[in-house]
């Protein structure tokens, strides 16, 4: 079945202490389109999220956001004792050398170069990397999990669309014989009055060349055949298993072009209609692919 590119999943690691937690979004796109946002700690982790993903999905504009949860502690600046001892030992040689009184500051040590030192951030990803792959790959899970339901939602709707289309084109092909009975009906009536009173009646020659060209400029056939052979097509597409959207953008393209010729050969108001039905199918059509991976 296919799946959408439009799509939500979150998970997140359990226990105490320093946790994560993932979410993962995507939404249409071209191409697979990646935007990567994980604790700074963590950023030359980018790289391997990055892999992840691509390893899952093939389109889509997709955004992965990892957050800490209850990381406080683990992220916290340690003290470096022996950085702090030199600088009190300098600084009470400096206070006994000048004589001076009072007692150091500790807020003012604290603030001296090196004596508080950021957690380590290669450490960090050294930890965290299994358990940041984990959150990932199971937030991923759940996005494809979504985007497969949302896929099968979408193919039952283009189905529907398809089937409207066939009906459409049936009703056409079925309604031509009789549109060009019609025209010779009514050529022959207008020939008729205009030699009305002249005493000369319609060649029926001529009447049956005239006939002829109508209905070879009105022939649908080829058009009709190629639109039946683009349907079975779509059919098998929506069976196959893999990204699809692509190559059903494609056929969309192909379908709308048949109806289109279709169009400019017909005449008649009532197959104008289904010309017209099938045509908005089109469009429907084109919205709801362009959901498509």
């Amino acid at each position: 079945m296919p799946a959408s590119m439009t799509g939500f999943g979150r998970a997140g690691s359990r226990g105490r202490g320093a946790r994560l937690l993932c979410e993962v979004r995507s939404v249409n796109h071209r191409f697979l389109a990646t935007k990567i946002r994980l604790p700074s700690a963590l950023q030359q982790l980018e790289g391997a999220v990055e892999q992840q993903v691509k390893e899952r999905l093939a389109r889509g504009s997709v955004e992965v956001a990892v957050f800490w949860r209850d990381a406080g502690a683990r992220l916290a600046a340690t003290l470096d004792e022996k950085i702090a001892e030199h600088y009190v030992a300098q600084l009470r040689a400096f206070m006994k050398k000048k004589k001076l009184g009072g007692d150091i500051e500790v807020t003012a040590l604290l603030g001296l170069p090196g004596v508080l030192a950021p957690a380590d951030p290669d450490a960090l990803a050294a930890d965290f990397r299994p358990e940041l792959a984990k959150v990932v790959d199971a937030a991923l899970a759940a996005l494809v999990e979504m985007r497969q339901r949302e896929g099968e939602r979408l193919a039952v709707a283009l189905r529907r669309e398809v089937q409207s289309i066939c009906s459409a084109a049936l009703a056409i092909r079925g309604g031509v014989p009789a549109m060009v009975r019609g025209y010779q009906q009514k050529l022959g009536e207008r020939l008729a009055t205009l030699l009305e009173g002249q005493g000369v009646a319609p060649d029926p020659a001529l009447l049956a060349r005239e006939v002829a060209l109508f209905a070879d400029k009105a022939d649908v056939t080829e058009e009709l055949d190629r639109l039946a052979s683009h349907e079975v097509e779509f059919d098998k597409l929506l069976r196959r298993k893999g990204p699809i959207g692509r190559e059903l953008e494609f056929l969309v393209q192909e379908i709308g072009r048949e109806i289109q010729t279709v169009g400019s050969k017909v005449q008649d108001a009532a197959l104008l209609a289904r010309v017209r039905e099938a045509k908005a199918s089109v469009e429907k059509l084109r919205e709801q692919v362009a959901n498509l991976e």
